[in-house]
C-alpha cells in the first residue's frame, strides 16, 4: 500500500515537473512582441467568445467595435481570430493576407471551423473560382452580358421555366421561393458550364438543386461531391468530351467550338494532353464544373430571392423602367444594351446585397513569414485568421451616406456605382486581384430574372412585412415567408 502511494507521488511529481518546465520554457523563450489587436474580454476560459459568437454574433461584434475600436480579437473555437473594420479592408497590402477560399485546401487540423459547412465550401470553391479567370468574358459587364444572352438564345427552357413555375390566373402564394429560384437558375448556369445539351439532363440539375438546398446540413463537401463524379463521367462528360475532341480532330479549323466552360477545360493542355480523349483528367473537370454550378446556384438563387423581398414601394418605378426597356428593345430577346439600361434595377439589387449579408465574412489567412501590420499599427502573426466586419462597412454613414441603416434602392444610382463595381461601400465580392470574377455573370443573371418577373407580376410578401434578420453565428440565416405572385392587369409580353 505504501509502495503504491510512493509510486503515485513520483508519477504526480513527474507530471507536475513537466508542466512547470513547459511553462518556464514558454515564459523565458525569446519572442517578438507584437502589437496585436486587443482581445475582447470574456468570462469563461476555453469557451471564450464561442457561445456569444454562435448565438448573438451581431451584438458581440457591435459591442466589441464600440468598446475596442475597428480592429480587435475574439477567442472562438479554441483559437484567436482578428476582426478588421472599414479602414483595414481597403489597405493595398491586404493581399499579403491570403483569402482562405483562394488558397489550396489545407489539412483539417490547421483550419478553423473544420466541421462548419460554410468554411469548407468556401475553401473548396477557391481554386475553381480562380480557374474561371481563364474563362473569357468575365472581365467586364459588357462581355458577361453577352454570356447572359447566350442563356436566352440557346436555352429557351430558362424563360419557359419562369413562365411555367409562376404561371397563374389567381394570386399564388409560394412558400419556398428559394427552391423556385434554384430551379430557375440551374438552367443557365448548367448551360454555361456543360453546354446546351446539359439542360436536357434533368438528373444533373436535380443533383445540384438538392445539394444547394442542403447546404446548411453539409459537414464535408468533398465526400458528398465524390459520388457525382462517376455518374457525370459515364452519363455526360466522358461521352460529350469524346465527341468534341473527335470532331475537332476530324474537322480541324472548320469545327466551331461550343461556348461553355467544359470546352475551356478541354482546350487546356494540362487537362487534355494532345487532345487525346483517353487521356483527359475527367476527375478535375467533373469536380470543377460540379462546384462551379453548386456555388453559383447557391449565391445567385439566394441573392435573387432576397431581392424579391425588397421594399414593395419601389416596385412600381422598377416596373416603369422595365416597360420602357421592353418597348425599345429589338426582337424578343434582351441585348447587352438593354441590360445596361436597367440602372434602377441594378441599384435596387446592389442595395439588396448590402442589406442582406453576413455579420462577418471573407476570412483572410496571414501568410507573411513573420507578421502583418495594419496601417493603424496593429499586428497579427503568421497563421492568424482575420475576418472582415461587414457591419462596419455596410452600415457606416461616412461610406453609405444618409440613413445607412435604411433600405434606399437608389443609393448607388446617385453615385453611378453598378452592382458589379468593386468599391469601399460593398465588399461582399472581395477586393483587388482576389475580387470575385463571377460577379458579372451573377448580377446580370439576377437582372434578367427580376426584369422578366417585374414585367408580368405584382410581388408581395404573404404577411405584408419584411422578415427580421436572423443569424447563425456570423452567417445570415435566410428564412423566407410566403411570397405572393399575381398577374399584372396590363401584362407585357
Amino acid at each position: 500500500m505504501i509502495e503504491a502511494l510512493i509510486v503515485n507521488i513520483h508519477i504526480q511529481s513527474l507530471i507536475l515537473g513537466l508542466i512547470l518546465a513547459s511553462v518556464y520554457f514558454k515564459l523565458t523563450r525569446r519572442e517578438i512582441k507584437l502589437n496585436e489587436p486587443p482581445l475582447v474580454y470574456y468570462r469563461f476560459p476555453i469557451i471564450g467568445h464561442t457561445w456569444s459568437f454562435l448565438t448573438d454574433c451581431e451584438k458581440l461584434i457591435l459591442e466589441s467595435r464600440k468598446k475596442y475600436g475597428e480592429t480587435f480579437s475574439l477567442y472562438v473555437f479554441g483559437r484567436v481570430v482578428a476582426v478588421v473594420g472599414k479602414d483595414s479592408t481597403q489597405e493595398e497590402n491586404l493581399s499579403r493576407l491570403s483569402m482562405i477560399f483562394y488558397s489550396r485546401l489545407v489539412p483539417s487540423n490547421e483550419q478553423i471551423y473544420t466541421r462548419t459547412a460554410i468554411w469548407n465550401i468556401l475553401d473548396l470553391c477557391s481554386k475553381f473560382t480562380l480557374d474561371l479567370l481563364i474563362f473569357q468574358g468575365t472581365s467586364s459587364d459588357g462581355q458577361c452580358a453577352r454570356w447572359v444572352l447566350v442563356f436566352q438564345n440557346k436555352d429557351p427552357a430558362f424563360l419557359m421555366e419562369i413562365k411555367g413555375i409562376l404561371f397563374i390566373i389567381e394570386p399564388k402564394v409560394i412558400h419556398d421561393p428559394l427552391k423556385i429560384m434554384q430551379k430557375i437558375v440551374s438552367f443557365p448556369f448548367s448551360n454555361v458550364a456543360f453546354g446546351e445539351e446539359c439542360c436536357h439532363y434533368e438528373d444533373i440539375l436535380e443533383i445540384f438543386r438538392s445539394l444547394t438546398s442542403s447546404i446548411t446540413r453539409i459537414t464535408l463537401v468533398p465526400p458528398i461531391l465524390c459520388f457525382i463524379h462517376p455518374w457525370l463521367h459515364q452519363q455526360f462528360i466522358t461521352q460529350d468530351s469524346f465527341q468534341r475532341l473527335n470532331d475537332k480532330k476530324r474537322l480541324g479549323d472548320a469545327w466551331i467550338a461550343p461556348l461553355d466552360l467544359l470546352q475551356t477545360y478541354l482546350d487546356d493542355p494540362e487537362v487534355t494532353p494532345d487532345l487525346d480523349p483517353n487521356n483527359v483528367d475527367y476527375n478535375y473537370i467533373a469536380d470543377s464544373l460540379g462546384v462551379f454550378i453548386f456555388a453559383s446556384m447557391f449565391t445567385t438563387s439566394n441573392r435573387t430571392t432576397s431581392a424579391l423581398y425588397g421594399r414593395k414601394e419601389y416596385w412600381q418605378e422598377l416596373y416603369q423602367e422595365a416597360q420602357e426597356i421592353n418597348k425599345q428593345r429589338n426582337g424578343d430577346e434582351l441585348t447587352p444594351n438593354d441590360i445596361n439600361k436597367m440602372v434602377k434595377l441594378d441599384s435596387f439589387i446592389k442595395e439588396s446585397f448590402r442589406n442582406s449579408d453576413d455579420v462577418l465574412g471573407l476570412p483572410h489567412l496571414c501568410i507573411s513569414k513573420s507578421n502583418y501590420t495594419f496601417k493603424n499599427g496593429y499586428q497579427i502573426p503568421e497563421g492568424r485568421i482575420a475576418f472582415l466586419n461587414f457591419l462596419d462597412t455596410h452600415y457606416d454613414k461616412e461610406i453609405q451616406g444618409q440613413d445607412p441603416m435604411e433600405f434606399y434602392a437608389y443609393r448607388h444610382l446617385e453615385r453611378n456605382a453598378s452592382a458589379t463595381k468593386i468599391e469601399r461601400n460593398l465588399i461582399i465580392f472581395g477586393n483587388g486581384k482576389h475580387s470575385c470574377p463571377g460577379r458579372f455573370l451573377a448580377v446580370n443573371e439576377i437582372k434578367i430574372i427580376l426584369h422578366k418577373i417585374i414585367l408580368k407580376y405584382n410581388v408581395r410578401t404573404e404577411t405584408g412585412k419584411i422578415t427580421p434578420k436572423r443569424y447563425f453565428g456570423p452567417i445570415l440565416k435566410r428564412t423566407y415567408d410566403g411570397i405572393v405572385f399575381e398577374n399584372r392587369k396590363d401584362i407585357v409580353d
